[in-house]
């Protein structure tokens, strides 16, 4: 994760947006503490894909 960090440094150092690099780095976060819980590694592909299931449930689509 140091590396992600990095680069969301670099960017406010420069200007840039980086919030594209903030929700990686948080994804990444998630897929560990997610992998750590399960006992298996578990996917950030795995994680988006439940965050889809879950607005739909709570839109109700």
């Amino acid at each position: 994760m140091p590396g992600a960090q990095h680069i969301i440094d670099a960017s406010a150092e420069v200007g840039v947006d980086a919030t594209l690099s903030r929700t990686a780095q948080a994804f990444r976060r998630k897929a560990v503490a997610a992998s750590l819980k399960a006992g298996t590694a578990v996917s950030t592909y795995a994680l988006m894909g439940n965050a889809a299931d879950d607005t739909r449930a709570i839109s109700g689509r």
